[in-house]
């Protein structure tokens, strides 16, 4: 992906467009519509494709509603789609383009100033390239950042999967929120890691049994969840996201079962999902401790599914795969997941431990990583409950070392 940087204010008319040229790979850049004191209503780009091309248009990173148009023609009736971004929903259209000129229009129609950023992508054009790589340096803020946002989603636990136990009555767990309650718990931090030869820094997310922002005190779990602000399509060539991560284990934090680690692709805002996961799970690391046996792994896909099916699940148990004898989910491992037209690959240090070839999601889907509690059958232990004050919270944490997304020949 390449950043440009644009050097006057875009027009606000087909004939003053700001000319991007010919969109022969993936190019992003921010903007902004300002309303006072200038009065900046909308904003226009042209951009070329010389070939026929899959093309995925991504706006997000906006504070308010805008919406976007583009059209085939300095002409209305040549509207191919008409969309918006939303904070809560950053717009991802892919559409085939014939070869021509096109026009990009971003816009307002509540009278509200927001900025934002526009990714296009030719994805006929695009393979073997990065398209971001998340390090996590020191000076990384979650609260205003480029790719990453915090998911301040809540993940329910179903009842009749904790009907009769020491969980009963606990509905889910909200994922950390960036407001004052929020920031009180803490929000993801980076820290230092010692102990590591790829990565110097990590970012730090945390669990904690006490979620002060519960209606109910004790009613739930307090978790953190990250996810990108663009949803990406693997167009021709596939889509691969690699995560360097570990599960902290210490005397002050140790393991506990009920705990869910996730790096997974993933549908935002839908009620039909299209996902693709990679779960560490407490409860498997425990059994593994006390067999002395290796760890499994729990792995997920979904198309077009409901919140409530399970998906196309399958737990690996470590120790048959070739490559990973004495693996540690402790120590830092790299967990990828390749994102093909006709298979889905999980890998872990670069060794195949899955392939999928019937379940093939084929929507965009951005990039999450989430730590929370108790959300499915394999997750479930009723020794984790919530806390219902602070005094009784236990803290659970899980590192990522870096992120990158990927376009695959």
């Amino acid at each position: 992906m390449i950043n440009i940087q644009l050097t006057d204010d875009p027009g606000n008319s087909f004939n003053t467009a700001e000319n991007l040229g010919v969109l022969n790979n993936s190019i992003t850049f921010g903007e902004s519509i300002n309303i006072n004191p200038v009065g900046d209503l909308d904003d226009f780009y042209r951009f070329i494709i010389d070939s026929e091309s899959e093309v995925t248009i991504s706006v997000g990173g906006v504070s308010e509603r805008l919406d976007v148009d583009l059209l085939s023609a300095p002409d209305f009736n040549s509207r191919i789609f008409l969309d918006a971004a939303t904070p809560s929903q950053p717009l991802s259209r892919t559409v085939t383009l014939e070869p021509g000129d096109y026009y990009l229009k971003v816009f307002t129609f509540n009278l509200r100033s927001s900025e934002y950023e526009v990714t296009l992508s030719n994805n006929d054009n695009i393979s073997g390239q990065i398209l971001f790589r998340e390090e996590f340096s020191e000076d990384f803020d979650i609260t205003n950042d480029d790719i990453f946002e915090l998911d301040s989603s809540f993940l329910p636990i179903r009842p009749e999967l904790v009907e009769g136990t020491a969980l009963e009555g606990v509905v889910g767990t909200q994922l950390r929120i960036d407001d004052e309650s929020g920031r009180e718990m803490g929000l993801p931090t980076v820290i230092d890691v010692v102990d590591d030869d790829e990565v110097d820094t990590a970012l730090r997310l945390q669990l904690d049994t006490y979620n002060p922002s519960a209606s109910t005190l004790g009613d739930s779990f307090f978790g953190t969840g990250i996810k990108t602000k663009d949803t990406f399509n693997p167009g021709n060539g596939g889509l691969a996201v690699e995560a360097r991560v570990r599960i902290i284990d210490s005397e002050e934090n140790p393991l506990a079962r009920g705990v869910i680690d996730s790096v997974f692709f993933f549908t935002p805002g839908m009620s039909i999902r299209d996902e693709i996961d990679f779960e560490l799970l407490g409860n498997f690391i425990e059994d593994a401790q006390n067999d002395n046996s290796e760890p499994s792994i729990f792995t997920n896909v979904f198309d077009d599914q409901d919140l409530f099916q399970r998906g196309d699940f399958e737990v690996i148990d470590l120790g048959d795969v070739p490559g990973l004898e004495g693996f540690d989910l402790t120590e830092f491992n790299n967990f990828r997941i390749e994102w093909l037209e006709d298979k889905v690959v999980w890998k872990i240090n670069d060794i195949p431990i899955r392939e999928e070839f019937e379940t093939l999601p084929d929507e965009p889907m951005g990039v999450f990583l989430n730590t929370w509690a108790n959300g499915f059958p394999e997750a479930i232990d009723d020794s984790l409950i919530p806390a219902d004050n602070l005094q009784s919270n236990q803290t659970f944490f899980y590192d990522i070392g870096y992120v990158q997304v990927e376009t695959l020949i």
